[in-house]
């Protein structure tokens, strides 16, 4: 694909080259990936996919709870950024999946549950390479203690993937989290069987 940038701003192309330079720390990475998908965004609509796995990068890159001082709301415009795409493409399942994934993160884990689960109207039989919906949602309910509701998530998968080491293991911890001790330990030892190494 050959991307023409005539029409847009030269502060747009400027941040994209800056940002696709290899920064030296993982906070400047995170910053990196997140300019880097703002700015695909904004400049090439036909590449929204490529701007929401960068969206999804920078949530890798700063995970949990120590989110740096600099980055503070790094969350909140990514979920703002995917907001406004999925107003312009409210069909595109990923888009709903990604911005789970930022509510996920953001420990909102029922605006995730509600961005997964549109994904998953949107596309029932959807695929299960990232960002699953399937998956995701999974680990919000049990964030949630909605166990049950994990399980059938997991339940899913495993339908669909028989393979999938994470679902066997996560759905045995759901189990055990209801106390269903011998599912739990079936589960998770088909998990282990699988490659899956807790």
């Amino acid at each position: 694909m050959v991307l023409t940038l005539t029409r847009y701003s030269p502060l747009v192309v400027i941040s994209l080259i800056v940002s696709c330079s290899a920064p030296s720390t993982r906070e400047s990475r995170a910053e990196a990936h997140y300019t880097r998908g703002k700015a695909l965004f904004h400049a090439v609509e036909r590449n929204f996919h490529k701007a929401l796995e960068d969206y999804a990068r920078t949530i890798d890159l700063e995970p949990g709870n120590a989110v740096p001082e600099r980055s503070e709301g790094a969350y909140d415009k990514a979920i703002a950024e995917l907001s406004r795409a999925i107003r312009l493409r409210p069909d595109y399942p990923e888009a709903y999946s990604v911005r789970g994934y930022a509510h996920f993160h953001a420990r909102s884990y029922a605006e995730a549950i509600e961005d997964y689960s549109r994904a998953i109207r949107l596309d029932p039989k959807t695929t299960l390479h990232w960002p699953s919906p399937y998956l995701l949602r999974a680990f919000a309910y049990i964030y949630e203690r909605k166990y049950e509701k994990a399980i059938e998530d997991y339940s899913r998968i495993i339908d669909l993937e028989p393979e999938n080491a994470v679902a066997w293991y996560n759905r045995g911890l759901a189990y055990k989290f209801l106390g269903k001790k011998a599912r739990a330990e079936a589960d998770m030892a088909r998990g282990r069987e699988l490659g899956f190494q807790d």
